[in-house]
């Protein structure tokens, strides 16, 4: 070790030695060794900082006896016992004496709040941080992004929320109990956002609203934007979205209901979905869309089971594909008997669903003359519909007889129409049309409940075809 550091370390091992060199201290230019008067020990006590302290007391000790060493230091921190509060010199350690004078001194002169960052880096005792700057320790221990050591909080909490971990809320729906936490629902359901207030553990909701299985798939879409929305619980998703108030998932089950691929049996599917919820915009909006898939509707129970409301709005709709309309007469009266003791009173009301001016006049001949099989007498003979027959057959046979006859004011009511494909309706086309063939050609449908997709919309059908069944015309 240099003699230097040596002698400030142990200054006793320096008596009766020459005085060392004081460059490494920064002292100043002390008197000769020969000199040992007062006036040395007198510019020790008044050394103005601590490293002329120390230096100041080597020097001392260097050319004097060890009892004046310690009464000049003890002069020395009485002299300077105001300034230097905190001065610690202890010659068995190897510190220099700190104080908070000589850390402002190194730091400049700046006040420091508590809790400051230069207050956390110094103290009394860490005298070796006189030599470095704090910019330098703040630049050193400056952490890096925390994304490259720490894990990003929400993937942590997605986790353990899809997990259902630690749930703070109970939905009971029809005694079936879903655990789920607030915060999800509260961010997406403006109903649970106003409805249900923090620290709430059980809410009910009406199963006729919200059903058991649509609430899970609603949960489980709020927890997962990409889950699949399943078909048979569609409807129900959307009207317990609807009653929770969740406009990001309205708004995707009502793109789903605009694809194209939504119409005819789909449609229909969608229809029935939607009966026990009593959803009368789904319903309305898949009753126009049954086009082709409308005779093999005709034919199966459920048609003979739909409300007079819905039949008005199925019927009222030009996107229904027949081959005749009375092919609508027909279904009208399947209609009418398949419950003729409740529904005997509505025949005036289903046969003005029926557009028999748009019927040939040979047909509606028959209907005059009750042509067709008894089963049908109390329904042909009914005053509307001979009211209506009549009026029907007047404006056809004026509309032939006429030399610029309104053949397209005419076809503005008439509904799709439809080309037999296959031999079976082909030979059902081909024949005269009347009730007893229309429920044979029934029966053929459900046998073969494919049939209907090889009818063809037929070229030729006045207007265009809405956007949903682009392509259907002149083929499948």
């Amino acid at each position: 070790m240099d003699e230097a550091v040596t002698c400030r370390f142990h200054p006793i091992r320096l008596i009766g030695r020459r005085p060392p060199s004081l460059s490494l201290l920064e002292a100043p230019q002390w008197p000769n060794v020969s000199d040992n008067s007062d006036n040395n020990r007198q510019m020790f006590v008044s050394a103005p900082s601590e490293a002329t302290f120390a230096s100041a007391g080597a020097f001392l000790l260097a050319t004097a006896s060890v009892g004046d060493w310690c009464c000049a230091t003890y002069a020395w921190l009485r002299a300077n016992c105001e300034k230097q509060k905190s001065v610690r010199f202890d010659y068995r350690s190897k510190a220099l004496p700190t104080s908070n004078a000589v850390v402002q001194s190194k730091m400049g002169e700046t006040t420091q709040t508590p809790g400051s960052s230069s207050e956390a880096l110094f103290s009394e005792t860490d005298s070796f941080l006189l030599h470095i700057k704090p910019s330098a320790i703040e630049a050193a221990l400056t952490p890096i992004p925390s994304g490259l050591i720490q894990p990003s909080l929400w993937p942590l909490m997605e986790r353990k929320i899809k997990e259902g971990q630690n749930t703070d809320l109970t939905v009971c729906i029809d005694q079936t109990r879903f655990p789920c936490h607030l915060l999800p629902l509260q961010c997406f359901s403006e109903f649970f956002e106003q409805e249900v207030t923090p620290g709430k553990e059980l809410i009910e909701l009406p199963g006729e609203k919200v059903s058991p299985a649509a609430f899970r798939i609603v949960y489980e879409w709020i927890l997962d934007p990409r889950r699949r929305l399943e078909a048979a619980h569609f409807t129900a998703v959307l009207v317990a979205a609807e009653f929770l108030r969740i406009p990001a998932l309205v708004e995707r089950c009502w793109q789903h209901l605009d694809s194209p691929r939504v119409v005819e049996d789909v449609a229909f599917y969608v229809f029935l979905q939607s009966i026990p919820f009593r959803c009368s915009e789904v319903q309305s909006m898949m009753l126009r869309r049954v086009c082709r898939f409308f005779l093999a509707l005709v034919s199966t129970p459920e048609f003979c089971e739909m409300t007079l409301e819905d039949l008005s709005v199925l019927l009222s709709s030009n996107i229904i594909g027949v081959f005749d309309e009375t092919d609508v007469l027909f279904a009208v009266c399947l209609w009418l008997l398949y419950d003729w003791f409740e529904r005997s009173d509505l025949v005036d009301e289903a046969m003005q669903l029926v557009r028999f001016e748009a019927m040939r006049a040979a047909d509606l001949g028959r209907l005059c003359i009750f042509r067709e099989c008894a089963e049908l007498q109390p329904i042909l003979r009914h005053p509307t519909t001979k009211q209506l027959v009549d009026k029907a057959l007047a404006s056809v046979c004026a509309r032939e007889l006429s030399s610029d006859g309104d053949v397209h004011g005419q076809q503005t009511d008439l509904r799709i129409r439809l080309q037999a494909d296959s031999p079976e309706t082909k030979a059902f086309t081909a024949r005269e049309r009347c009730f007893e063939r229309f429920n044979d050609f029934m029966a053929l449908i459900r046998s073969d409940p494919t049939i209907w997709q090889t009818f063809r919309v037929a070229g030729g059908n006045t207007g265009p075809l809405p956007e949903v069944f682009a392509g259907m015309e002149g083929g499948h």
